[in-house]
């Protein structure tokens, strides 16, 4: 099997081998466009009173947020598997935690 092999036009043919069905693992590294942003924002305090010589005031206070978005490209005549012709689409997904 050739997961270089193109078609006539030279795009990467997307099952290579008729008799299995997986697909050329290349064809979407090719023609999509994926993309993942991270975003991590971390802080924190301490403060100290001393109220007494023998009284003490301690605390503390930290923060962190963290947020990671993915986005893919899909383009217009995207083939699948089988192929199936898609219309091309975009789909993003955002995952924040706290």
């Amino acid at each position: 099997m050739d997961l270089l092999q193109k078609d006539k036009n030279g795009i990467l043919v997307v099952d290579p081998d008729p008799w299995s069905i997986d697909e050329n693992p290349l064809y979407p590294l090719e023609y999509r466009d994926r993309g993942e942003t991270k975003s991590t924002f971390m802080t924190s305090i301490n403060a100290k009173v001393i109220l007494t010589d023998w009284m003490n005031w301690d605390t503390r206070y930290s923060f962190e947020h963290f947020s990671k978005l993915y986005n893919t490209l899909t383009p217009k005549g995207y083939m699948y598997g089988g192929g199936a012709n898609e219309g091309g689409s975009i789909y993003m997904s955002n995952y924040e935690a706290n």
